[in-house]
């Protein structure tokens, strides 16, 4: 899977549409509870002129399961400067099945792409890990940061 494969699950329909607060986590009642609520991502650089800022709300629809709202901004250049135009809003969801070496195995769909990654909540960042070996469902077998989203 590719580094940055949230990002560009996103990013290709904004590129596509382009053409043409903090709070505190809640409590862990349960392993959707940490999820919920508001994160957005760091720029990506799109690598042809232009770079995204996605805000990602996550809404728990049961105990382990979530659906996943992401409306991003594009910017002009490679940092996200300046006044963006708004993107494309993509729908998805999630579940999360059990836990390996410490963080939770999810298994993810937004817009058309599905993903199994390892995602691990500390503090206000969730670290996503899509790579590296993977184990005879699927997951990663190792915990690391991938990708970095950061509650708003």
């Amino acid at each position: 899977m590719k580094k940055h494969f949230w990002a560009l699950a996103l990013a290709t329909p904004l590129l596509l549409s382009a053409c043409g607060g903090g709070s505190d986590a809640p409590a862990d009642s349960s392993p959707a509870d940490k999820y919920v609520g508001v994160w957005s991502t760091p720029c990506v650089d799109l690598g042809n002129g232009s770079s995204v800022l996605q805000d990602w709300t996550f809404t728990k629809t049961g105990a382990t399961n979530l659906t996943i709202d992401a409306d991003g901004t594009v910017h002009s250049g490679s940092s996200c400067s300046g006044k963006g135009s708004p993107g494309n809003h993509v729908q998805g969801s999630m579940s999360i099945n059990g836990q390996t070496a410490g963080a939770d195995r999810v298994s993810a769909h937004l817009g058309a792409t599905q993903t199994k990654e390892l995602w691990l909540v500390q503090g206000a960042e969730i670290h996503m890990r899509s790579t590296g070996a993977r184990d005879a469902e699927g997951y990663p077998t190792t915990v690391g940061s991938d990708f970095v989203m950061r509650r708003k």
